[in-house]
């Protein structure tokens, strides 16, 4: 009898695959460039190279409730332990849309970033200045 059926699946050897995508690879035998290909190595081996659009790239890991306050320092350590996205959790938005921006532009390296929106909070509350103090239903809406 197992009393702990998670620790099987725990147990389970998994295979380290590291996806790198979307690149450009030189065939040298064809001597052309195929653009937008994804690199798949699978066991130390690489896996036959496809076009980024159809390869199946492994997920990644998600931190879905981060507080990041400097997001340059913080965001490849991200990446260096996996997680390729995170979602980021109450704080000024204006930093947080450029952080976005930093990203998009190539000019940061990090996860993915998703928003989940400013704090809203009730009158009484002791909050940050960045919420959104929310004082009846009216305004809730």
């Amino acid at each position: 009898m197992q009393f702990f059926p998670w620790l099987s699946f725990a147990q389970q050897p998994r295979t380290n695959v590291l996806a790198v995508t979307p690149v450009s690879v030189i065939d040298s035998a064809q001597t052309r460039v195929c653009t937008d290909v994804t690199v798949l190595i699978a066991s130390g081996k690489i896996q036959p190279i496809l076009a980024a659009k159809i390869a199946r790239v492994p997920p990644g890991l998600w931190d879905m409730h981060v507080h990041t306050t400097n997001a340059k320092r913080e965001f490849p350590m991200f990446l260096a332990n996996g997680v390729l996205g995170v979602r980021h959790v109450h704080g000024r938005m204006e930093r947080v849309f450029e952080w976005r921006k930093q990203l998009a532009a190539g000019t940061w390296l990090g996860p993915q970033l998703m928003l989940a929106g400013a704090l809203l909070d009730g009158p009484a509350a002791a909050t940050s200045r960045s919420a959104i103090i929310v004082r009846n239903a009216a305004e809730a809406k």
